[in-house]
C-alpha cells in the first residue's frame, strides 16, 4: 500500500479499491478510471486498482505514477476464497470504498465484497445491453443493484438498463479537451502515413473489433454502398480484437481492402481524429461512448446507430439511424455529415462539462457525501 510516493503526494485519508474485470487495455472505461485516479483530490483519496488477470495492463505505469498501487487477481478463485481474499485486502489496506467498473460482469465479486465487509460499494454502468439470455441478464442486474449501495451510469439509458430497481446518478464520460482539438499537421501526417489523398473522404471508427458489440460489419456494408458512388471514400477502423480476421475477410469479399484501413491498436487516437471527415459508430449497444465526445471535440459530426445514447448538449452533432433502415439512407447521412465537417472545437464541450476535471469533481463530491466528509450524517442513497 503506497502511503506517500516519491512525488510527495500527501497521505490520503480514504482508500478506494477499483475493481476491473479484465486486464486494462486502451478503452473508454479504462480512460474513465485513469481520469479519476489522476484528477480526484489525492490529498483526500488514494486509489488502488485490482485487475483480473496477471498480465501487464496498458495503463499500469501511468496509474503507478499517480500513486495508485496495482493488484492482480486470479479470476478463477472460488466464491468463498474470493470473499476471504477481499476481506484480507480490506483489512490490510483499510479500504473505505470499492468501485466496480464492470457492468454486471462482476456479480460474484460484488456479493463477495458485501460479505467481506466493504461498507461503500459503488457500481458503474457503462452499457445498455450485454450478450446472453435476457432472464440471466435481468437476474445479474438485480443482484448488482441489490448488493451495491451507490449506483452511477454514463447515461440515463445505461442507468435504466443496469439499475432498473434502484436510483442512480449520471456522470457522463469526459476527456482532456485540450488534446482533441483539430490539428492540420496531424491531418496531413496521418493521411500521408496511410496514403489517403488530400481530397479523399475518410470515415473513421474507433473501438474494439468485436462485431457482437461494435457491429463494424454493418459499417463495412454501408461503406460498400459509398464506394460505388465515388472512389474518394476511405474507411479507417482503429482498434483490434478477435473479429479482425472476420472483418478483413468481409472487406476482401467486397474487394475493398485498398479502401479500408485496419490500424490495429494505437497509443493516441487524437491525431487520427483530425484526419477523419466524419465519425461513425454502428454499435448494437453502448453506455455513452467516450469516442463520440472526442470526435465532436475535434469538430467531427457523428453518424451513429439508434442504440447509442446521445450525449447531452451535443445532439446537433449526432445523426442516428436504425440498423433496419436501408444502406442507402445510412450512406446519404454520411455524405451529409461529411459536408458539415468543422475545424474548431464546439463550445458545448466545455459548456456541458465534458472536460475531465468536471467529471472527477462530481465523483469526488459523491465520495465525500457517502463518507460524510462535507456534511453531517446522511442516509441518502444514490
Amino acid at each position: 500500500m503506497i502511503i506517500e510516493n516519491e512525488n510527495g503526494y500527501p497521505i490520503a485519508k480514504h482508500n478506494i479499491l477499483v475493481f476491473f474485470p479484465n486486464i486494462m487495455q486502451r478503452g473508454g472505461i479504462e480512460n474513465i478510471i485513469l481520469n479519476y485516479v489522476k484528477n480526484v483530490d489525492r490529498s483526500i483519496f488514494h486509489y488502488d486498482v485490482l485487475q483480473c488477470g496477471n498480465a501487464k495492463g496498458a495503463y499500469d505505469d501511468i496509474l503507478e505514477s499517480y500513486g495508485a498501487s496495482l493488484i492482480y487477481l486470479n479470476a478463477d478463485l472460488s466464491f468463498f476464497r474470493l470473499v476471504d481474499y477481499l476481506k484480507k485486502l480490506r483489512k490490510k489496506n483499510s479500504y473505505h470504498i470499492i468501485d466496480f467498473h464492470a457492468d454486471n460482469y462482476a456479480t460474484k465479486a460484488i456479493i463477495a465484497s458485501f460479505l467481506a465487509g466493504y461498507k461503500i460499494r459503488i457500481s458503474y454502468s457503462h452499457n445498455t445491453s450485454l450478450p446472453g439470455p435476457k432472464i440471466k441478464t435481468h437476474f445479474k442486474n438485480a443482484l448488482t443493484t441489490l448488493f451495491t449501495n451507490v449506483h452511477i451510469a454514463d447515461s440515463k439509458e445505461a442507468g435504466e438498463w443496469l439499475f432498473h430497481y434502484g436510483k442512480f446518478a449520471v456522470i457522463q464520460p469526459s476527456i482532456n479537451a485540450a488534446l482533441f482539438g483539430f490539428d492540420i499537421g496531424n491531418r496531413s501526417n496521418i493521411r500521408d502515413k496511410y496514403n489517403i489523398p488530400i481530397d479523399g473522404k475518410l470515415i473513421g471508427c474507433i473501438g474494439h473489433l468485436l462485431d457482437s458489440h461494435k457491429f463494424q460489419s454493418f459499417l463495412i456494408d454501408v461503406f460498400s454502398v459509398l464506394s460505388k458512388r465515388s472512389e474518394k471514400y476511405y474507411l479507417m477502423l482503429i482498434g483490434d480484437g478477435r473479429d479482425r480476421y472476420f472483418l478483413e475477410e468481409k472487406c476482401r469479399n467486397y474487394k475493398l481492402m485498398d479502401k479500408v484501413i485496419f490500424t490495429g491498436t494505437v497509443e493516441q487516437t487524437a491525431p487520427y481524429l483530425s484526419a477523419f471527415d466524419v465519425f461513425a459508430l454502428t454499435s448494437h449497444h453502448e453506455g455513452l461512448p467516450i469516442s463520440i465526445i472526442e470526435a465532436v471535440a475535434n469538430g467531427l459530426n457523428c453518424v451513429i446507430s439508434d442504440r447509442v445514447p446521445k450525449a447531452d448538449g451535443l445532439e446537433r452533432y449526432l445523426a442516428s439511424h436504425s440498423h433496419s433502415e436501408k444502406m442507402d439512407i445510412w450512406a446519404d447521412e454520411i455524405e451529409r455529415q461529411i459536408a458539415q465537417r468543422k475545424f474548431a472545437m464546439p463550445s458545448e464541450i466545455m459548456d456541458f462539462e465534458y472536460d475531465n476535471l468536471h467529471s472527477a469533481k462530481k465523483m469526488e463530491t459523491i465520495y465525500k457525501h457517502k463518507l460524510e466528509i462535507k456534511r453531517g450524517k446522511s442516509h441518502d442513497s444514490i
